[in-house]
């Protein structure tokens, strides 16, 4: 009769942090061999803000690559929510951060003054996810072979990462706010709409879900 009890090895990895580690890097990879314009403009993101300023016709990125960049952020952002939350409310996370971010970003492409910059700032933020999606995958493989320690006892550490990339991808929304607007007063109002209000709205979302819980 003991023979039918399931028998959970405490000493083994964690598999399913340990392959969507594999695949987050492997999409990386995926995109820098594959889709050679959106990695080049992810890099830009990084080392050269105002070459994204100075972006062709021509360099636009595949749609394959833009998809597969979501997916990467996506994938990241849902391996630490869903540490510390269920599951089905940690894809409503991922869900709704996407949804929360395109919807800004689509009501301010509607105003001429706004455009353009609207469209480089989703590019941005796009391409800091998939950053973010890279940088939580490679610590969780790590995380994933220490069976000795609970993924929960890390979870500072994804914080740090995720509040890392906020910070920078806030630094770059301002550079570029600036740059298009020519003033600080119009770049703190756009970075009010683009970063802060939606994050008030997603905590709001949040703190109602779980309380609803």
């Amino acid at each position: 009769m003991l023979e039918n009890i399931p028998h959970e090895n405490i000493d083994s990895p964690d598999v399913v942090l340990f392959f969507m580690s594999l695949v987050l890097i492997a999409l990386v990879v995926w995109v820098k061999h594959g889709f050679l314009r959106e990695w080049r403009l992810a890099r830009w993101v990084i080392k050269d803000v105002q070459r994204i300023w100075q972006r062709r016709a021509d360099e636009v990125p595949q749609t394959e690559g833009i998809i597969i960049s979501h997916v990467i952020g996506g994938l990241g952002v849902f391996g630490i929510t869903s540490r510390v939350l269920e599951i089905k409310l940690a894809i409503v996370v991922v869900i709704a951060l996407f949804m929360i971010r395109q919807l800004s970003g689509f009501i301010l492409s509607w105003m001429p003054r706004y455009a353009q910059l609207s469209r480089e700032h989703l590019a941005m933020d796009r391409h800091m996810k998939m950053w973010f999606g890279l940088s939580v995958a490679l610590y969780t493989l790590v995380v994933s072979l220490q069976p000795e320690n609970s993924p929960l006892q890390h979870i500072g550490i994804f914080i740090a990462l995720w509040l890392f990339w906020v910070f920078f991808r806030i630094v770059r929304v301002l550079q570029t706010s600036r740059k298009r607007l020519n003033s600080f007063l119009y770049g703190f109002l756009y970075l009010c709409a683009l970063e802060i209000l939606p994050t008030i709205v997603l905590a709001q979302l949040a703190s109602t879900s779980l309380a609803g819980d």
